[in-house]
């Protein structure tokens, strides 16, 4: 009987636990930018491998059908769920809740210094709001321009939170030999800046 107590203890403390977790939302703000001369001799040889389609959403009007939950608030979720239902949260809420988000607030200053620097051209910002899950549920956000350059991001909670960026330009034959392709451990309302003799990207992360 002890036995039993202790399992339903357990039980119900990872349902709690994960029920706050979700609550919690990032907002995302990046800048992506290339360089207007570069001094890199270096030879790009190495082709870009791109993550499997199952492993990615797609940053456009599509993700509002994909197999990710987009929400325009987690609350939302949550109105239908009565209060016998809650120890059911974990098992059924979904792993990511993303929104897309208008205003670069954060990387403001730095993406005008960008856009008055005669070295640098500016060739995207973007923001969103999104849960950071168990690395097990995370999945890359994913977009592509037309301009030949794109990105994949992938936030994920083990100990700490992480980031998977993947950041490439110059399209060759439906792939990408000048990229960056990085795994790094980030903070709560900080700023990374990843940099590559072509091109760099900023981003920022700040709990709302």
């Amino acid at each position: 009987m002890k036995f039993c107590k202790y399992i339903f203890l357990i039980i119900f403390l990872s349902t709690n636990i994960d029920a706050s977790n979700i609550n919690k939302e990032y907002k995302i703000e990046f800048l992506i930018f290339k360089y207007t001369e570069t001094n890199s001799q270096e030879n790009f040889e190495t082709l870009l491998t791109e993550p499997s389609t199952n492993s990615v959403i797609n940053y456009d009007n599509e993700s509002k059908n994909s197999r990710f939950s987009y929400f325009s608030n987690i609350s939302t979720y949550f109105e239908n769920i009565t209060s016998k239902n809650k120890t059911l949260i974990s098992n059924t809420y979904p792993k990511i809740f993303f929104r897309d988000d208008d205003e670069i607030n954060i990387l403001k200053k730095i993406e005008k210094n960008i856009l008055n620097d005669k070295n640098k051209i500016l060739l995207d910002s973007k923001s969103w709001i999104q849960t950071i899950p168990k690395y097990d549920d995370s999945k890359y956000l994913s977009y592509k321009d037309n301009k030949n350059y794109g990105f994949y991001i992938k936030f994920y909670q083990k100990r700490f939170m992480h980031i998977e960026l993947i950041g490439f330009l110059d399209e060759k034959n439906n792939r990408y030999n000048k990229f960056i392709n990085i795994e790094k451990r980030v903070f709560n309302e900080d700023i990374y800046f990843f940099d590559h003799p072509y091109f760099g990207m900023l981003i920022s992360i700040n709990e709302i």
